[in-house]
């Protein structure tokens, strides 16, 4: 074959000396990430089936009502997010909202059907265009947009964006164009975006105009020669698109800073998009999940379509085809051996295989006009076990092949190819046995093909032979417990070191530990040693550590690897975690101390024993008659060593706060710190959190961090509150009262 991908190339170059006995080489297809994914499937023609880009496999092609365009009516972008008059939250909560019945619905899905958002038509008011207009005369809501937990209502009618609490339905605010604009009155805001900064982005398709409001509502620029702009989207990347819809043929653009920079013509185009949260046909129905696991369609109204009309919406063709390249053994008169498939297979779908082989490569045409026999018999695959099916090659020697596969599904489903393996030359179990089953052509075919049906099961005891260094091995070793086992094989293999793994444990958190078994039991007993096992068990020995992952309002896109980092960039510290209370002596030496906070006397306010006839003194901490600490009983003995006993044999270990409130890492720290600390050592967990406390929570290294002072914050930008450090001003920070006003210049939200 002529594209192959280095993987595939290097199977085909492996020579016998490398090569293992009596196996066969093979071809992988396969979509290679970042490359032509039908370079890597070998993919001649296609007819009926597509290449999912995003999971590489080969999938039938949508069916005629699911062909998609960037601009389709209902404003989808060809599916890549919601219609235009639909919301989906974080929490998988579809809000839509019906501009002819002015009314706003959320999807119930235990009902089915939508519902009608409670509260939303109270008596709530709103400042409107001349006093007050009540929330429940909205006048043609359009478009709807998510912003962390407000939702943003298109209200056309009267000329404004209505800002609402998701919780309680209860409305906040409402944005509106400034006077200066000169367009206050007859804006009709149509659709509405949010980017990745939190800026709003509001189209006007009446009046051919496009608004940005900064996140805390105040409207900051226009654009107003773009032409008749309608529907909007924004990808992970934060480059928004508009679809424009003036006299020429609809179009959708990208916009940078509100200018177009380019003109995107197909959905696949624009490979940086985030998984649609609903699923949706080219005429905008929506395609829900209700809680009894059935799938209802539902049109832009929120009305449920009917069951004739659903019959008719298949997500899938019925049929496809899929025609390789030529494929090259580089041997003349190669003996093809089978085709392996793995990938799904739907409950009514089919994988038929086909096959035909030349000593002459065959161009486009050529293999057009073969004759329907000279392709061999179709072999169905109605089901694959563990993911993986197998056909026998029937064709005759030849140095290419050619495989075909058709696709056979109900519309409802389609199957779905991953990997295709094609293994030459057929190495038969015919060379055990006499010479006579081999000295007719016809019977040494039959005798091969009928050997092969015991060559599958051999070939899979000689793979767990040839893969046995793989169940020895912390980041292969099987992780799940058989049914009829009392422990899986990767905790097994641990019990060979001595290391207990807890399966409430993640796995990925289970092989680290491990992993890092060895080299730690030459350190078991140490402090460090101990600190390397709490950076590993705790995810700190990674360059994104996942102790405490930070939830934000705007979740990972999941289409969208993040950028790789830099050679040159800083990798984290992990921090100390332990302290040894015998670091916390401050005690003075002659000629090297100074008397005061920093430093203690050799005496008896170190531990503070009552001594009768002596410093006795009953009372609470400190005593309220002359402040001077009370005494204490301490039962330990030998009061000449209490210096060095107040501290000896004594640790705290601080972690993230969020490690108290996950279970198992709770449960799991504590094992590990009963197996790992030595015998004679006291210990206790100190969980921090965010804050500096001085004398509660103020340990500089451990706890707490001193650093610069950060960045000013800009109002309207940034919440006041803890952590928060105003501007400087006039070269210094600013001071309330002297150069610091507060009134209509500042707004604190």
């Amino acid at each position: 074959m002529s594209d192959l991908s280095p993987t595939q190339t290097q199977a085909l170059h492996v020579g016998p000396e490398t090569a293992l006995p009596h196996d066969p080489l093979a071809l992988v297809l396969y979509a290679r990430r970042g490359e032509d994914p039908a370079k890597g499937l070998a993919a001649g023609a296609l007819d009926g089936i597509e290449i999912d880009s995003p999971r590489g496999v080969l999938t039938l092609a949508p069916g005629p009502s699911f062909g998609r365009s960037l601009t389709e009516p209902s404003g989808s972008f060809g599916g890549l997010r919601p219609p235009l008059n639909v919301a989906v939250t974080e929490g998988s909560d579809v809000f839509l909202a019906d501009g002819a019945a002015n009314a706003l619905y959320l999807f119930d899905p235990c009902e089915c059907r939508f519902m009608p958002v409670p509260c939303f038509a109270s008596l709530a008011e709103l400042p409107g265009p001349s006093g007050f207009v009540p929330l429940d005369r909205l006048r043609g809501p359009t478009g709807l947009a998510v912003a962390g937990t407000r939702l943003l209502i298109a209200d056309t009618g009267n000329h404004r964006v209505v800002i609402m609490r998701m919780v309680g339905a209860v409305p906040a605010a409402a944005l509106r164009l400034p006077k200066a604009t000169g367009r206050r009155a007859d804006w009709a805001p149509y659709a509405i975006v949010v980017d990745g900064q939190r800026r709003i982005w509001v189209s006007d398709r009446l009046h051919g105009r496009l608004d940005r409001f900064d996140p805390s509502g105040r409207w900051e620029a226009e654009f107003t020669t773009l032409g008749e702009v309608a529907e909007l989207a924004v990808d992970c990347a934060g480059t928004l698109y508009a679809v424009l819809r003036d006299g020429m043929a609809p179009r959708a653009i990208a916009l940078v800073g509100g200018e177009p920079v380019a003109v995107i013509d197909a959905p696949d185009r624009l490979p940086c998009f985030p998984h649609a949260p609903v699923r949706t046909d080219a005429q905008g129905r929506l395609h829900l999940c209700c809680a009894d696991g059935s799938v209802a369609i539902f049109d832009g109204r929120g009305d449920r379509v009917s069951d004739k009309v659903t019959a008719a919406l298949l997500p899938f063709v019925k049929r496809g085809t899929y025609l390789s390249r030529a494929l090259d053994s580089h041997r003349r008169g190669c003996v093809w051996h089978r085709v392996a498939l793995a990938g799904t297979l739907p409950e009514r779908g089919v994988i038929k295989v086909q096959t035909t082989t030349s000593d002459v490569e065959l161009n486009a045409a050529e293999l057009d006009d073969l004759p329907p026999e000279a392709w061999n018999r179709p072999i169905a695959l109605r089901s694959l076990e563990r993911g993986i099916g197998d056909v026998l090659v029937m064709s005759p020697p030849g140095r290419y092949l050619w495989l075909r596969l058709t696709f056979v599904s109900d519309g409802h489903a389609s199957p779905l190819v991953s990997h295709i393996v094609v293994e030459f030359p057929r190495v038969s179990l015919r060379r055990y046995l006499p010479g006579v089953f081999g000295m007719d052509p016809l019977a040494a075919d039959f005798t091969d093909r009928f050997t092969a049906l015991f060559d599958t099961t051999l070939r899979s005891i000689e793979q767990r032979i040839d893969t046995g260094h793989e169940l020895f091995s912390t980041s292969t070793a099987p992780a799940d417990k058989p049914r009829d086992a009392d422990t899986d094989f990767l905790s097994w293999l641990a019990s060979w070191v001595g290391v207990v793994l807890n399966r409430h444990w993640p796995e990925a958190v289970r092989r680290r530990m491990l992993k890092e078994a060895a080299s730690s039991y030459t350190l078991r007993g140490t402090s460090y040693g101990l600190w390397r096992q709490l950076v590993v068990f705790l995810g700190l020995d990674r360059d994104c550590g996942d102790a405490c992952a930070s939830k934000s309002c705007h979740p990972p896109r999941p289409n969208c690897a993040p950028d790789p980092c830099p050679p040159d960039c800083c990798r984290p510290v992990p921090p100390p975690l332990i302290l040894e209370h015998f670091r916390l002596r401050r005690w003075l030496f002659l000629g090297a101390g100074r008397l005061g906070d920093d430093a203690v006397l050799w005496g008896d306010r170190i531990v503070n024993r009552s001594r009768l006839d002596g410093n006795a003194r009953l009372g609470p901490l400190p005593c309220p008659l002359d402040g001077k600490p009370a005494t204490q009983l301490v039962a330990t003995p030998d009061p000449q060593r209490d210096p060095f006993l107040r501290d000896a044999h004594r640790a705290t270990i601080f972690v993230p706060a969020c490690v108290k409130t996950q279970d198992w890492r709770r449960r799991g720290l504590e094992q590990l710190l009963r197996q790992e600390m030595p015998a004679h050592v006291a210990w206790d967990i100190d969980y921090v959190a965010p804050r500096f406390r001085v004398g509660v929570q103020a340990t500089i290294g451990l706890d707490s961090v001193i650093a610069r002072v950060p960045q000013g914050v800009r109002l309207g930008n940034n919440r006041l509150g803890q952590g928060t450090v105003l501007p400087a001003h006039r070269g210094r920070l600013p001071t309330v009262g002297k150069d610091t006003r507060v009134g209509p210049a500042m707004r604190l939200i």
